[in-house]
């Protein structure tokens, strides 16, 4: 938060996160603690943090922090979302009676454009280099709300 100059609690946030491994409890727990501890600096009131994971872990991450460690700041956690830094997330109301909410990935960094026929000239509007490119507004179901 720190480093992109973000008032935490007064600006909307996702927080991207990816995993790797079995996802036991004790690791989930572990990262639910230091999310936990993050989020007690969040005043209250604040737009709520979207936890984006790339992993099907957003209903058992939510669970820990929200029963088991009693966190009570406004939480969305979607997974199945791989972001890059500087991501553009809209995330929509639930839709019923699957539970899951609409998002809408958008990317605000680009690779500069050069001039065709030039060496290293890509079409204009080209994605982050070195990652997988999605097309600007499409919209993906998230995991379960």
């Amino acid at each position: 938060m720190r480093r992109l100059d973000l008032d935490a609690g007064r600006v909307p946030v996702a927080v991207s996160l990816a995993w790797s491994g079995e996802p036991r409890h004790r690791s989930l727990r572990a990262l639910a603690r230091g999310l936990a501890a993050g989020l007690r600096v969040a005043p209250a009131g604040g737009p709520p943090l979207v936890l984006a994971l790339d992993a099907d872990l957003g209903r058992s991450l939510g669970w820990i922090l929200a029963e088991e460690l009693g966190v009570r700041a406004d939480l969305v956690c979607l997974d199945g979302l791989e972001l890059a830094e500087l991501d553009y997330v809209d995330v929509g109301s639930p839709l019923q009676p699957a539970n899951v909410v609409p998002v809408v990935v958008k990317s605000l960094a680009f690779s500069p454009v050069l001039a065709p026929g030039r060496p290293g000239a890509r079409p204009a509007g080209g994605g982050a280099a070195g990652r997988r490119a999605q097309p600007a507004g499409r919209t993906r179901t998230g995991g379960r709300a």
